[in-house]
C-alpha cells in the first residue's frame, strides 16, 4: 500500500523525493524532506521554484509529507528564492491544496547533523510509531 511507503531525501533529494511521489502516487504515499532544495527549476526556466508551481497547477495527490528546513539556510539560493522560503511556500501551496503536511524548522543550517533527529521524526509524523 502507498500509505505504507515513504520516499526520503536531504537537498536535492528532498526534492527528488517529492518529485517521485508526485508522479507515482501509486508507489509512495509519503515524502520526507529534510532541506529540499525546492528553489530550483530547469536550468531554461525562469522562474524558481518549478516543483512547487507544479503542485499548485495539478490535481492534489493522495501523499502526505514531513517538510523540514533550517532557519539558516537563507543564504541558498537559485533564481532569487533562497532555500527556506521556498520551503515555506511549497508548506503553504500544499496545506492549502489539502495535503497533510508537517513542517519543522530547526535552528541550524545545510548538514546531516542537522538533519539525525528530523529523520525520526519525520517517520513519526508520517506513517506513526507503536
Amino acid at each position: 500500500s502507498p500509505a505504507g511507503n515513504v520516499v526520503a531525501g536531504s537537498s536535492l533529494g528532498g526534492l527528488a523525493a517529492a518529485f517521485l511521489a508526485e508522479r507515482h502516487p501509486e508507489l509512495f504515499g509519503n515524502v520526507l524532506s529534510q532541506s529540499g532544495a525546492f528553489m530550483f527549476s530547469y536550468p531554461d526556466d525562469t522562474k524558481p521554484e518549478r516543483f512547487t508551481r507544479d503542485v499548485a497547477a495539478s490535481p492534489k495527490r493522495d501523499v502526505a509529507f514531513y517538510l523540514e528546513a533550517g532557519v539558516y539556510e537563507s543564504g541558498r539560493f537559485q533564481k532569487g528564492v533562497d532555500l527556506l522560503t521556498a520551503n515555506r511556500n511549497l508548506r503553504d501551496v500544499l496545506r492549502s491544496k489539502g495535503y497533510r503536511v508537517t513542517y519543522a524548522e530547526f535552528a541550524g543550517g545545510h548538514s546531516d547533523l542537522n538533519w539525525r533527529s528530523g529523520f525520526a521524526k519525520g517517520l513519526l509524523a508520517l506513517v506513526g510509531g507503536p
